[in-house]
Parts: C-alpha cells; structure tokens; sequence
C-alpha cells in the first residue's frame, strides 16, 4: 500500500503532478492521472495551507490518536512524528529519558492491573513535574520528556516516587541537535 506521511515536504504542483503519473496503473488508472494532470496543471497553491494542528483542540484530537492507552502520556509514534517535523524547524531542543528497571517486580507480586496504576501515577507526576514539556510513554517501562527547554534532572525527587519494591531507573539527556535526533530511530540508535 502506498503511503504519504504527513511529515513529507511539500511538493509543487508540478512536483505532485510527476509522482502521480509515475504511479499510473501502479495505484491509479490511466483515466484518473490524465484526469488530476487536466485539473491540477494550472493549479496555484496557497503557501500558508497546513495539515497540522494550528489550535489547542486541533492539537488534542491530532494527538488523541497518539496516546498512549495506560498512561495517557503520548506513544513513540507520536514522538516520531515530532522529531521529523522538528528536524525541518527545530522547536525541541531537549529529550530527558528515565528508564525504570525491574518493573515485573510489581507486575509478579501485585499483578498486571497494579503494575498499570504505577505506570499511570508516574506519568501524572511527571506531566505536573515537567508541565511545560511532553511526556511519552515508550518500549513500555521508559519514560520521555520532550522540551523546548534545558531540562533540570531532580533524580531525588524522581526516587521518591519511583522507587519501590524493587524497582530502580537511571536517567539520561540529549540535545537534539547535538546529538542529531530528528527521528525515533535516531534516538533509538543512541539508547
């Protein structure tokens, strides 16, 4: 199936024009891309045109679909998405990670529903710790705060309520630029 991210740069019409003929009897009968090629020829777009969210609502329904269902913190998918859109307009400029360890621990001896509620309040104290910033859940046990901001690293305060039954994190920063992350798989290749 073929697929256009949203993140894609934008194309002159001209530019969309040659893709969709390239795709002709690929993706499209040869009726449809004569017809787009007919219609769109002399099209002039408007520069200021965006996908993205532009509202605080628009920026919240774009984002429900990439929360993350336990902690309501967003997913990696989402984090993805940011770090592509900002390696064109560099917004974020820290990435803060905390890596629980061990986190079975209270899975094994509470249960699955427990070991959710630990996740859940971990996620809430961070999002009223680091309330400027985002907060994304990822690879299940690890947490990520995304800012505009250099991020202050309080690992006291994060032990008091992170800590227990066993459970340990570590933490670690990065500068986006410096560290040239502009996708999740850039960041992933530095874990």
């Amino acid at each position: 199936m073929w697929e256009c991210p949203i993140y894609q740069a934008r194309k002159t019409t001209s530019e969309a024009l040659k893709e969709i003929e390239s795709l002709q009897n690929i993706h499209f009968k040869k009726e449809i891309v004569d017809a787009a090629i007919k219609s769109l020829d002399n099209l002039v777009l408007d520069k200021k045109i965006s996908q993205l969210p532009s509202s605080k609502i628009e920026k919240e329904r774009f984002s429900y679909f990439y929360k993350d269902q336990i902690t309501q913190s967003y997913n990696s998918t989402y984090l993805d998405f940011l770090l592509v859109k900002n390696s064109f307009n560099i917004k974020y400029k820290y990435i803060f990670l905390i890596s629980i360890h061990n986190l079975n621990n209270i899975n094994e001896k509470f249960g699955w529903e427990e070991g959710n509620k630990y996740l859940q309040n971990i996620s809430l104290k961070l999002q009223n710790i680091y309330d400027d910033d985002l907060i994304f859940r990822i690879y299940s046990d690890d947490f990520l705060i995304l800012s505009t901001k250099k991020i202050v690293d309080d690992s006291e305060s994060l032990k008091k309520f992170i800590c227990r039954d066993g459970l340990d994190f570590e933490t670690k920063k990065y500068n986006i630029e410096e560290d040239s992350i502009f996708s999740f798989h850039d960041l992933e290749l530095l874990k």
